[in-house]
């Protein structure tokens, strides 16, 4: 991985494991039935988390600036390999489903990577820093991402 692109893939994987400690914090107070005590330390915490989100959010968009006038073929690469995780997922087979149906977590799985898609294109166009990756419906592109970060084969 080039160095640029590993810089930005660092800086948007910073976000998004502020943004998962929050969620996580959030699901704790809400389903965790803590006491007082507790409920407030996870409050505090996640407003630790989410003020160092809105800072990782800033340096990612700086960062993404610098890139898009000193390295645009770095932005290009770094958009071109989550598109195609995007791609890949969209092209898999969603089953039928009939008017009234429950639809199919890989129907669910398809739309959320094509609203994803539609984000690293935004990306592209320099109108969005930042895209989240659902780790619920898009865990092996989440998993891919982590890998593709630490120097793995994605």
């Amino acid at each position: 991985m080039d160095d640029a692109v590993g810089r930005l893939e660092a800086r948007r994987s910073a976000v998004a494991m502020l943004e998962y400690l929050v969620g996580s914090l959030a699901d704790y107070i809400d389903l965790g039935h803590p006491n007082e005590a507790e409920k407030g330390e996870a409050l505090a915490d996640m407003a630790r988390y989410e003020a160092e989100c809105t800072v990782a959010r800033r340096v990612l968009s700086e960062a993404l600036a610098v890139a898009r006038a000193e390295t645009p073929p770095a932005v290009a690469a770094w958009a071109a390999w989550h598109m195609a995780w995007c791609r890949r997922i969209m092209a898999e087979e969603v089953p039928p489903y009939e008017t009234n149906e429950r639809i199919s977590d890989q129907a669910v799985r398809v739309y959320v990577a094509r609203e994803t898609l539609a984000e690293w294109e935004q990306v592209l166009q320099g109108t969005l820093d930042y895209v989240h990756i659902n780790s619920f419906y898009l865990n092996d592109y989440d998993a891919a991402t982590t890998a593709w970060l630490e120097g793995g084969c994605c």
